[in-house]
């Protein structure tokens, strides 16, 4: 029974972020692996640009809807490439530490393109 109220205790009172979040310097790492999309062309295959991977995609996407929906606020573009722009942009502005949260530093850096009600 107190290893129940415990585990229930510290599920109540603990951040949901604080289990699932990274550092800004693993999201970075994570962001600059990504992949390269090819497209037809006469003579054969072509590299026609790149595309973020889905671990970044996703923690990206997550990260602004978690703003959205906590905050009553909507960004004006949620693609993920947008999104990693406007946060390495801010942690260069900032000088946000690597060591960091990154979702904390990314609603930081929503916060700046945001239209909230």
């Amino acid at each position: 029974m107190r290893i129940f109220v415990a585990m229930l205790f510290a599920a109540l009172f603990s951040s949901p972020c604080s289990s699932a979040d990274i550092s800004n310097k693993e999201l970075i790492v994570a962001c600059s692996g990504k992949t390269i999309v090819y497209g037809r062309e006469k003579g054969g295959m072509v590299r026609a640009g790149e595309k973020l991977n889905g671990f970044c995609s996703g923690y990206l996407q997550a990260t602004v809807n978690a703003f959205e929906n906590s905050n009553r606020c909507s960004v004006p573009d949620s693609d993920p490439g947008f999104i990693l722009s406007i946060y390495t942009q801010y942690m260069k502005d900032r000088k946000v530490p690597e060591g960091d949260s990154a979702s904390r530093t990314i609603t930081g850096a929503l916060r700046r393109v945001a239209e909230c009600k």
